[in-house]
């Protein structure tokens, strides 16, 4: 997946010696007094020197740091004749006027975004008590993306964390991996005009090769890059968990151990193979991964969300439902809280890793986009659902928990917490059996039965929740018209 090229690297360099002849041989550049040379502000055509600025600007950004470490919206100083470093500047402070266009995203006064539940491989780095990022990968951070199809330039430390936060993974992870497939963006050889592609972070290319690249998006820009690494470890999760049967299926036989889980994953995202031991993962592991997690826990990201502690902290959530708990009802935070209590009294659960990983809460569209203005195409529960307030309240009465292998024992503790069974939905029920359980039909990718000690739940015979138990609760008008 790694790309190389040295056109660009070779078109920066002439354009360099261009500008350095233009500095140096245009007579505009210096006041001629007698046989005294006097150096002065030499940008007679302000114009000009602008479109070369930009122009060094855009390459640097794409190319990675050329200026020696400086960041990449660092421009030297036409009036100079020599090479010196105080004769670098801002982009930014040479043309004030022109800064929104490359905007540094200078965000070092700002709270970074904390979660306590992004998704991602920090298992990992347990007991880790090595270095954060070099030097050089910092100074990378601050370079710009390339922009490709995307409409406004970013930097990397900004686009990783936005996309991060927006699909609720793990930024290590994003960063990481991008630093093996590109360097981060120092060997982004494809987006060269011939291309014009980006393999900042490998996702979605077939072979090494630059000609052979998709043709999905997903290579249009560093950000489509990013967000595409971003959604193929939240389906790799979901595939190793049962969830979802795609790509990464086979890594469903390493979910009991979640370290193994996450090296068979990054085995698969490099050469689709569900294995525990390949050389990219093991490089990703010991010196790379573990960096970039240093880095982000030093800035506080993977605090706990302060809106978890209203339902209780057993939970784990698949990705980017932590961010719907703000649409909960106070009366689903209750019963939230009450089970809470009741999983950590029950020992099997807490040895699950899995047990109480809530699946949905709302949307990730949003409650009121998906109560207002419902379709199946971008909606995953039906019109009218609990989970939209059941069409007329602005926020979530229903749980949807991802870990059907639990299902009995979670739907009994919510019993005990005061739900009634037909405010339970999950598969549908077939029989009692010879033993007195309850035998429920459940699908995860494959076929298996639950069995519990007490008929708990309304069976689903669309088998609409046959991978999923599904909870709502009366709104605190003591009125539910939907589940």
């Amino acid at each position: 997946m790694r790309k190389r090229n040295i056109a660009l690297v070779l078109l920066v360099f002439l354009f360099v010696s261009f500008s350095f002849v233009l500095v140096t041989a245009d007579s505009s550049l210096t006041k001629s007094t007698g046989a005294e040379v006097v150096e002065g502000i030499v940008c007679d055509n302000t114009q000009i020197c602008l479109e070369i600025d930009k122009v060094w600007v855009s390459l640097v950004g794409q190319v990675g740091s050329l200026n020696s470490g400086r960041t990449s919206t660092t421009i030297y100083d036409p009036s100079s004749t020599e090479l010196r470093d105080s004769d670098w500047k801002e982009f930014c402070s040479e043309y004030p006027d022109q800064c929104d266009a490359y905007d540094d995203g200078d965000d070092s006064g700002d709270t970074p975004f904390r979660s306590g539940n992004l998704l991602g491989p920090q298992i990992l780095c347990e007991g880790y008590t090595g270095s954060g990022l070099t030097t050089t990968m910092t100074g990378r951070l601050d370079n710009l993306a390339w922009l490709g199809t995307a409409t406004s330039h970013e930097r990397y430390k900004n686009l990783i964390l936005d996309v991060a936060e927006e699909k609720g993974i793990d930024p290590a992870a994003l960063g990481a991996i991008a630093q093996v497939e590109s360097q981060l963006g120092n060997d982004n050889g494809c987006t060269t005009s011939s291309y014009s592609k980006s393999a900042l972070t490998g996702c979605g290319w077939p072979s090494g090769s630059c000609s052979n690249h998709p043709t999905d998006g997903t290579a249009d820009s560093d950000r489509a890059q990013i967000e595409c690494t971003a959604k193929t470890l939240a389906g790799a999760y979901s595939d190793a968990m049962g969830t979802t049967s795609g790509k990464y299926k086979n890594c469903n036989a390493f979910n009991s151990d979640p370290e193994k889980m996450w090296q068979c994953i990054l085995c698969v995202y490099n050469t689709g193979t569900a294995v525990t031991g390949c050389s990219y993962a093991e490089e990703l592991q010991e010196d790379i991964y573990c960096r970039w997690y240093k880095h982000y826990d030093d800035q506080g990201i993977y605090g706990t969300g302060e809106s978890s502690s209203d339902i209780g902290d057993v939970w784990t959530f698949d990705p980017g439902v932590d961010r719907q708990i703000s649409e909960v009802s106070s009366e689903l935070a209750t019963l939230l809280k009450c089970m809470d209590g009741g999983i950590k009294a029950n020992p099997s659960l807490t040895q699950a890793p899995t047990a109480a990983r809530i699946s949905s809460l709302s949307d990730s569209e949003g409650l009121e986009e998906c109560r207002d203005d419902w379709s199946k195409s971008k909606c995953a529960h039906s019109h009218g659902s609990a989970h939209y307030g059941c069409g007329s309240y602005d926020y979530s009465l229903a749980v949807d928990f991802g870990e059907e292998s639990k299902a009995c024992e979670l739907a009994e503790i919510a019993t005990a917490c005061g739900v009634e069974k037909a405010h339970i939905i999950g598969p549908e029920f077939l029989r009692e059996d010879d033993d007195g359980k309850y035998v429920y039909d459940a699908k995860a990718g494959s076929h298996y039965e639950l069995k519990c000690d007490k008929n708990l739940w309304t069976g689903d015979s669309t088998g609409g929740h046959a991978n999923h138990l599904h909870i709502s609760v009366e709104s605190d008008d003591g009125f539910l018209t939907c589940k």
